[in-house]
């Protein structure tokens, strides 16, 4: 029973020796193949698992970078790409104005193409700060070299406003242009317009009775009744009577104060005193001239 206290621990001890053996050499290793602190290597002496690992690892390292940046070497989604765009028409915008008149705005912009034989159809409507879109316009261009096309839109404000408008191209490519901008004044007052026209004068006239035969000269024979108008008012009216004896009669004055179409009724007692035929009619003097039509009477003296 003593000697197997003895062996146990002797054979236990064994395992554990040879570890730290195998363990301590494979440590020991690298330790002696540093140099210690202050001393220096001989130029070119590496040890010998050192210098392979890293020379496998570089002649590694060099392949890979050197796969990955060879030419020719591209993707396939990079080729795709790169083929569409190169096959893509070249679409440009420039001259993108804003001319101000009055509350409107007039924009414009001028768009390239470079073509290559083939027509090619630009897809674009303008947009503006405040997020509004135009409709989608298009615009076709044709022939070979470098077309041009200058497209245009038309916008009125009814107040003061300051902005930008700009063009978006849809196709071929999506791009917007540069910024036109502007801004208008004086848009929320109301547009005083065209001034009102002045009140129009007219005047009609009739003859009652239109003949007469009896005893002259008591001055009654004919009543001419006629009807002074205005196409608006406020409006002052001068007027006369004028008949073929060239009388002279005085100038009158009618005043509308109302406003709109107005009207009134002027009569006078006429007779000639000799047998004939005779004519009255009203003449306008102001607000602008103008004469009725001649009212005709016949007269016979008995």
């Amino acid at each position: 029973m003593k000697r197997l206290r003895r062996l146990g621990p002797a054979r236990a001890f064994v395992p554990v020796l040879t570890l730290v053996a195998l363990f301590g050499g494979a440590l020991a290793t690298p330790a002696s193949a540093r140099s210690a602190p202050g001393a220096h290597a001989a130029p070119g002496a590496r040890s010998g698992l050192d210098a392979s690992g890293s020379h496998a690892r570089s002649e590694a390292g060099a392949s890979g970078s050197y796969a990955r940046s060879e030419p020719g070497t591209r993707s396939a989604r990079s080729t795709r790409a790169e083929a569409g765009a190169s096959a893509r028409p070249y679409v440009r915008v420039r001259n993108v104005r804003a001319e101000e008149d009055g509350c409107a705005v007039h924009f414009s912009a001028r768009i390239s193409v470079r073509l290559r034989g083939a027509p090619v159809t630009v897809r674009y409507r303008w947009v503006a700060d405040d997020g509004s879109r135009g409709p989608v316009r298009s615009a076709v261009f044709r022939g070979r070299g470098t077309a041009y096309r200058t497209v245009r839109d038309y916008q009125e404000f009814d107040e003061d406003t300051r902005g930008w408008q700009r063009l978006q191209i849809l196709g071929p490519g999506r791009f917007l242009s540069s910024r036109a901008r502007f801004d208008v004044r004086d848009c929320g007052e109301d547009d005083p317009g065209e001034p009102d026209p002045e009140p129009v004068a007219s005047a009609t006239l009739h003859a009652s009775p239109t003949s007469y035969t009896g005893p002259c000269g008591n001055g009654q024979s004919f009543t001419f009744t006629g009807r002074i108008s205005v196409t608006d008012g406020p409006a002052t009216v001068r007027w006369r009577w004028k008949d073929s004896l060239n009388s002279g009669a005085a100038e009158n004055t009618i005043r509308f104060s109302g406003t709109g179409p107005q009207s009134e009724t002027v009569s006078i007692p006429w007779g000639p005193g000799a047998s004939g035929t005779y004519w009255m009619q009203i003449e306008i003097l102001a607000p602008n001239t103008a004469t009725s039509e001649r009212a005709v009477v016949s007269l016979t003296c008995t």
